[in-house]
């Protein structure tokens, strides 16, 4: 929050928050990339009836990737793993083998491990049992890539709506208003500066971290924060706030 103008009666600061629409603006675009990457539905099919042939299709938001090899080509199949050693996790993928070398039935793994051997053993069947003419086995990752990028994306335009806040303290008209705006319109508050007993710093504790905004307390027990959120920076919002009193002759 800056001082656009200070005087002896009048006080006006602002607040532009443009990191939080550089934040809103990556979490939107991340969001959206999972959903265009990873929301994919991938089919596998083989069969013995003319031509004999096998196809890995990989069907997603943007294309359409087909790879297809003979059937004689086909070997096998193997769940193949990825270890996380710094949180001793694992997560799994299917390598389809073939006489050519090894053909990952995804690009990336998960945690499935179970659905991946089942996968496995119906290849490993079809390879070994000639009496089964065709083989299909499909793995549809769409929902939840849409449910994990939808719910980023959605917070990334939720933190774009972030207003940018104007406060002008005139004493001359014993009046505090608060305007906010923002993509979704502008909004004013309005109060008699008598009306103010404090100007503090709320803080936030969440996972051993700390966040902050700046609050005004009324005599009447409200609070009127300029941000609906909070943020780092806990000098310069102690500075203000502090601003803010000695320009109101609050400080004790």
């Amino acid at each position: 929050m800056k001082i656009l103008h200070k005087t002896e009666n009048l006080l006006i600061l602002r607040l532009r928050p443009v990191w939080v629409w550089i934040l809103g603006g990556i979490l939107a675009a991340s969001g959206f990339s999972v959903i265009a990457i990873f929301a994919q539905v991938t089919t596998f099919t083989c069969t013995r009836i003319e031509p004999t042939n096998c196809k890995l299709v990989t069907s997603g938001l943007l294309a359409s990737k087909p790879k297809e090899f003979s059937l004689n080509m086909l070997q096998g199949a193997k769940v193949e793993e990825s270890s996380n050693d710094s949180h001793g996790s694992s997560t799994y993928r299917v390598i389809i083998l073939t006489s050519n070398g090894k053909v990952p039935f995804t690009s990336y793994f998960d945690s499935d491990h179970s659905k991946k051997e089942i996968i496995v053993s119906h290849i490993t069947n079809f390879v070994s049992n000639p009496k089964i003419t065709s083989l299909t086995e499909k793995q549809d990752d769409r929902l939840w890539m849409y449910l994990i990028g939808g719910i980023v994306a959605t917070g990334g335009l939720i933190t774009l709506l972030a207003r940018v806040v104007t406060c002008v303290f005139d004493k001359t008209l014993d009046i505090l208003t608060i305007k906010q705006q923002g993509l979704s319109g502008t909004k004013f508050i309005e109060h008699r500066l008598s009306e103010i007993e404090d100007v503090l710093v709320e803080k936030s504790n969440t996972n051993d971290s700390s966040t902050y905004r700046v609050t005004i307390v009324l005599v009447s027990g409200d609070r009127l924060p300029f941000t609906s959120y909070y943020s780092s920076d806990r000098t310069s919002k102690q500075e203000m706030a502090s601003c803010i009193k000695s320009f109101l002759n609050l400080n004790k």
